[in-house]
Order: C-alpha cells, then structure tokens, then sequence
C-alpha cells in the first residue's frame, strides 16, 4: 500500500484548467518545441493539446505558449516566460504536496497493511546510582517498574523495543513478549540510536522512559493521535500545560537523533532546534501521577502512596 495524488489548479466553479497532463505537455513543448510532437509524444490529438493550453491560459490568465505557423522556416512552439515560471511554480508545489502527503500517509496509515506500525524505544540502560540498584526491577504494585511500562506500551498502537546494556533487564523484556536490543556503549544517545536501529524505518519514534510505571496506553495511544494530526511536529506528554515524557519524534527526524553524541537523548535537539521546541505539540496527561519517574526508593514509596490514594478516591 502506497499514497498517489495528483494535483490540479481549478476556477472557483471546481473546474479543473491545469494539472499533470498540462504540465507534461508543457515539459515535452519545452524539449521538442513543438506543440504537435509533443501531442504526438503524449498520443494525443493535436486540437486536443491546443484545446488544453487554451483552456490553461484562460484560467491562469497568461500566456503560456508562443505558436508560429508554418511556412518557409517551418512552425513550432516555444514556452513564454510566464510559462516557464508556472511549469517551475507547479513543481515546487506538487514536490511539497507530495511530501507532506507521504508524512501524513505513513503517520496516519502505521500499521494498516504493509505500512509499519510507529516505533516506541524504552530507554532502560541507566545505571540508577541514586537508586542504589536496579530499579527497573523493583516491584510496583506488586509487577516489576519495566514491566508496567512495557505492558502499557504493548497494549497501544505502538511497536515496542526495549533498549538495555542490562542482561536482567533485557531478559525481563523478553519474558514480556517484547523486542530487545543492547546499546554499544553507556551514553543515552546510544540507547537512542541503537532503538532506532532495531525499529528501522518508521513515521515516528516514541522515546519511553523505563521507570515511568504509571504510563497509559491512552496517553500513548494519545500521543499517536496527535501525530497523525501535525505529521512535522514533536509530539510530547504534558501536565497543565507543563513539558513532561514521552517524547514522539516524526521520522524525519531519525538521522538527527542517530547522530546526537554524549549523554543526551531527544531533548539535545529540542535544545539545538528552536523551531522543533517552538511546534511541539502538547498532549495532556490523564494524570500527574502518570509523568512522575522514580530516581530514588524514596520517590518509588512516595508514588506507590500517591497512586494508592488516588484510587481510593476515585472509588
């Protein structure tokens, strides 16, 4: 499954006056000058191309073609000026339709048919210092942080890799159903490039925190929308108004991220690209709860109180 558009001029009735069998007429007057060759390139009748231009040159209200009659030096055609700008002016614009067309179809179509599904990398290679071990492993509610996070992100649209240089924690993944995939070093931007490695070609790459274990498949499933939506933009989870994670990347983006260096992720682009961080789009988490990570056994109590309370409130 692949997107085809064609793309027209029309009058304010709808009517169409200039469009691909047009401008390919045009092209071929341009290389032959001669409007009867170029009909004949294009197996058209001659009154059928004349019909063609003269009706271009009505809507646009230029003159398209200079014709001379045959006779000693022979007859032929030749583009005008104008004719010149609008063949350049129609291809600029079919170009970027065409584009922005493909975004939005691979954004919009991921996971219809042979279209792949949007990719999501949970980063899960950090060495939780402040943590005191690996906290990837601690139990939340009873089920493992990783494990809460990769459930919830199974469960959305989107397709899952786990990035690790840990054996516990890739293991654990794998005992999840999900991809894995080892960093070849210790640097966030490892663990970025080695997620988009493994994912391959995607619309877009979701960059999921590992000790997240409140994280929705609504709010992923969310964020997917809003992708769909501005097919160009960051998209990112927020609370009142506030930036917080995941992060959802377009593909375009994805030789960006694969060349950060150091210990950065996502948010060093942010950083660099005024104009990513002035179109990110926000998408309102269900919860303050559902941004909050856990650096700390601390903060992982505090969450479990937190959450604990929550729901009984909302009994």
């Amino acid at each position: 499954m692949t997107p085809s558009s064609h793309v027209w001029l029309a009058d304010d009735l709808n009517q169409r006056f200039f469009g691909p069998g047009p401008y390919e007429l045009l092209m071929r007057v341009k290389r032959t000058h001669s409007l009867n060759a170029a009909s004949k390139e294009m197996g058209m009748a001659y009154t059928k191309a004349c019909h063609l231009i003269d009706h271009a040159e009505e809507g646009l209200g230029i003159k398209l073609l200079n014709r001379r009659a045959g006779g000693v030096s022979g007859g032929g055609s030749d583009l005008t000026p104008e004719g010149e700008d609008i063949l350049e002016r129609y291809d600029a614009w079919s170009q970027t339709i065409q584009r922005d067309m493909e975004a939005s179809f691979y954004t919009c179509f991921a996971g219809i048919g042979n279209v792949k599904p949007l990719g999501c990398v949970v980063m899960a290679s950090g060495a939780a210092h402040r943590f005191g071990r690996q906290k990837l492993l601690e139990p939340f509610q009873g089920v493992p942080v990783l494990k809460r996070v990769v459930q919830a992100a199974q469960a959305s649209v989107f397709d899952v890799v786990v990035a690790s240089r840990w054996d516990e924690v890739r293991a654990l993944a794998q005992q999840s159903g999900v991809a894995v995939t080892t960093p070849q070093g210790n640097e966030v931007s490892s663990t970025v490039r080695a997620g988009i490695e493994a994912l391959g070609k995607r619309a877009g790459y979701l960059f999921l925190a590992g000790d997240q274990p409140l994280i929705t498949t609504e709010s992923l499933n969310a964020l997917a929308s809003a992708l769909e939506r501005h097919p160009k933009n960051v998209v990112r989870l927020s609370w009142e108004g506030s930036i917080a994670a995941p992060v959802l990347f377009p593909g375009y983006l994805a030789q960006d991220l694969s060349n950060l260096k150091g210990d950065v992720g996502g948010s060093a682009l942010l950083k660099a690209r005024p104009d990513l961080r002035r179109s990110t789009v926000l998408v309102e988490a269900a919860s303050a709860l559902e941004v909050r990570d856990i650096d700390t056994p601390q903060a992982l109590s505090e969450l479990e109180q937190a959450f604990d309370s929550e729901t009984e409130e909302n009994k």
